[in-house]
């Protein structure tokens, strides 16, 4: 009963589709009526006006499907109801439909694309389709994707204005090559490619839909004219070749014939036969890739591919393409690529010129930047970075600011408002123009009334580093506090009652309570030497750092990645992160500092500092400081006046 009721709904379906097919048959056939008379009505067939007519003309239509129906053919195709009935259960249980043609090639019209594309295929554009992409899809190769973009660009650029849901069709000749490419612009709009008889694509807009641009008669193109034999298609204006503005033309010109740019970036002076006599520019579009790019200027494909290797060692430039950067290229006479020119910042660019053969020289054009020292001044009123901002400091320089003295300064638990800062820090400029900052020189943090100096001292080895006005080293074996924690939730006691156990007993640590996740760093150098569950501890982790020191970090969540017993550590490494494992009531991080074995104050122990200048580099850095202290007190004169009180 299930199957019997299948069928009918099936030949409902039918009924109801022819049904629309004679109404749209008669309003063709009207127009084809009025074409034909010329508008005369004196012997033109009777018109089908009314919708009884339409009425009529459909039940006579149902009736005579009804009786091929009951003989088991159909009206519409001419081929047994079982047959079809078959073909619908198939394409219901996912088989691929086959296209089928009513004429075959012989019997195709002479220019009609049957004779040369014996096959064909339709499709649409998937979300996330690249051009290339898409032609792999429809078993074109590479080179095909590049000479159909090529030759479609100056008409519509397919390959950065393809759309998503859009139709498309190929035809392919028996051998399995494409001869012809459509594609719907809109739904009366339709770009057509199709293979010359030199084996070249010549791209068209037509005013058509897809099915009658890719129905309608081929046009045989010559290789020479390079024109349609046949009458032209509605075409739409092709668009002229991106090319630079005549004064920015002479100013790319005259920059890439610079003798002193080319002898700073090492460039031999091309050929005379490689004379530049065109430049264009090209922007990098959203999708491109090094080779669309290229193509857009007419790039062949093998010197697209030149270009990429030659650039890989300089700046893996088909890598690193950004979207709204824009190549500059000359061409020679001939019409080949000279030279290219790729902005990777403000102020470098690379540069590829062509040598001997195919092949490109690529070097990084970086011009000399003019160095100037700058100095900036600020108080504290609430945040370090809040004051730096507002003095005109930028980030980076804050945060390498607080690296200075975090060693002697906790920033999250000394900070008071009125602390003051005073940095002098080089600056990059090119043209009169801010490129970047350098490093800190020299830099003063007065905090809590306690002033702490550090200047920049590069040895006799080359080693740099930074120094106190006495010659040591700022920077010392361990950092204050080895996480940023929100607050010190318990702080080293001999007699503390336990949270969990009830009971009073030493804690031997300082607990930084911090969220879950919070990274944890080593506080100094040194070699893991445990990294296990232990107990109340939870998750723990132990560095020595020499023969002397060793530090302990409990309760964390998890551990750095590929952190294991032996493994050494630089200070700043991230080993761990914040958790409750363990006896813990909530997430903090417990860090002893070990002399010898025994447990000391982290908060109140005098941290060792790391190697200090020789006796014999002192003179040359006092000689410095006395220049860079003197820069210090004019930058911040309240300082120095505060200063002077305070002494």
């Amino acid at each position: 009963m299930v199957a019997v009721s299948s069928v009918r709904r099936r030949r409902l379906i039918v009924r109801s589709v022819a049904a629309a097919a004679l109404f749209l048959s008669a309003l063709a056939i009207n127009s084809a009526l009025d074409a034909n008379t010329g508008g005369e009505t004196g012997n033109a067939p009777p018109r089908i006006t009314t919708s009884a007519q339409m009425t009529q003309l459909a039940q006579q239509t149902a009736g005579q499907i009804v009786a091929e129906e009951a003989n088991g053919v159909s009206l519409l195709s001419g081929q047994p109801l079982e047959t079809l009935l078959d073909s619908e259960a198939d394409y219901a249980q996912g088989a691929e439909p086959q296209l089928e043609f009513s004429q075959s090639p012989d019997e195709a019209p002479v220019g009609h694309p049957l004779q040369t594309a014996l096959k064909r295929e339709r499709g649409e554009v998937r979300p996330g389709d690249s051009f290339s992409g898409l032609m792999e899809r429809l078993n074109a190769p590479y080179l095909t994707a590049i000479e159909i973009s090529r030759a479609s660009k100056p008409v519509y650029d397919i390959a950065t204005r393809l759309r998503p849901g859009k139709p498309l069709e190929a035809h392919y000749s028996a051998d399995g090559q494409l001869q012809a490419f459509f594609y719907a612009v809109t739904d009366d709009k339709t770009l057509a490619v199709r293979r010359n008889d030199d084996g070249r694509f010549t791209a068209r807009m037509m005013r058509l839909t897809l099915e009658a641009a890719a129905n309608g008669p081929a046009q045989t193109v010559t290789a020479d004219a390079g024109t349609a034999r046949s009458a032209p298609d509605p075409l739409i204006r092709p668009i002229p070749a991106a090319t630079p503005s005549p004064r920015k033309a002479r100013m790319l010109a005259a920059r890439m014939n610079d003798p002193k740019r080319r002898a700073a970036s090492a460039l031999t002076p091309p050929p005379a036969d490689h004379a530049v006599a065109r430049l264009v520019e090209e922007t990098v579009r959203n999708g491109d890739h090094l080779a669309a790019v290229l193509a857009r200027a007419d790039v062949t494909a093998p010197t697209a591919l030149s270009v990429a290797e030659s650039a890989r060692s300089v700046y893996d430039l088909a890598r690193k393409l950004k979207p709204g950067k824009t190549l500059q290229l000359a061409f020679d006479k001939q019409g080949q690529l000279v030279e290219l020119s790729y902005p990777v910042s403000k102020i470098s660019s690379l540069v590829l010129s062509r040598v001997d053969g195919d092949g490109f020289r690529a070097v990084l054009d970086k011009p000399e930047l003019d160095m100037r020292m700058r100095s900036v001044s600020g108080t504290v009123n609430g945040s370090l970075f809040i004051a730096a901002r507002r003095a005109g400091l930028s980030q980076p320089l804050a945060v390498k600011l607080a690296g200075l003295f975090e060693w002697d300064v906790d920033f999250a638990r000394d900070i008071r408002a009125g602390d003051r800062f005073t940095v002098i820090y080089e600056e990059y400029r090119h043209d009169g123009k801010k490129v970047r900052d350098g490093d800190i020189v020299a830099a003063r943090f007065v905090n809590q009334g306690n002033v702490f100096e550090a200047f920049r001292f590069t040895d006799g080895n080359g080693d740099t580093g930074y120094y106190d006005s006495k010659g040591n080293n700022v920077q010392k074996m361990f950092i204050r506090a080895p996480v940023d924690y929100t607050r010190i939730s318990s702080r080293f006691s001999k007699a503390r009652k336990h949270p969990i156990l009830g009971f009073t007993r030493a804690h031997k640590g300082v607990d930084y309570a911090a969220p879950t996740g919070t990274p944890i760093r080593a506080a100094g150098n040194g070699r893991v030497i445990y990294r296990a569950y232990k107990g109340g501890f939870g998750n723990l982790v132990l560095i020595r750092h020499n023969s002397t020191y060793t530090t302990a970090y409990a309760h964390m969540s998890r551990y750095a990645r590929n952190l294991k017993p032996g493994s050494r550590v630089r200070q700043g490494q991230v080993i761990g992160y914040v958790g409750a494992t363990g006896k813990a009531t909530g997430p903090h991080l417990h860090y002893e500092v070990r002399v010898r074995g025994v447990q000391v104050n982290p908060l109140s122990v005098k941290l060792p500092s790391a190697r200090s200048l020789p006796r014999s580099l002192m003179p040359k850095f006092r000689q410095q400081r006395l220049a860079l202290v003197a820069r210090l007190n004019n930058a911040s004169p309240t300082v120095l006046a505060a200063l002077k009180k305070e002494g």
